[in-house]
């Protein structure tokens, strides 16, 4: 809801980055391009849905990446 609100309503982005490997978030982000604005979607290599994949740009996060953005995270 917030990236269709953002994006739609507010109108305060050009680009939707997803983080989720989600299907249920296929119809938002549809939503999203058939709007005009540019939606990608990034996820972990495992877990992630094919048509979630198939329905926009992607790219995946490696575990490293994510273990730096953690860094200072505790439990």
């Amino acid at each position: 809801m917030d990236m269709i609100k953002k994006a739609l309503i507010d109108n305060e982005c050009d680009v939707c980055v997803l983080i989720s490997g989600d299907a249920d978030f296929v119809p938002a982000i549809n939503l999203i391009k058939k709007s005009g604005k540019r939606a990608l979607s990034a996820f972990v290599p495992f877990g992630y849905s094919s048509e979630l994949r198939n329905s926009t740009e992607y790219f995946i996060i490696r575990k490293e990446t994510l273990t730096k953005c953690f860094r200072n995270y505790e439990k």
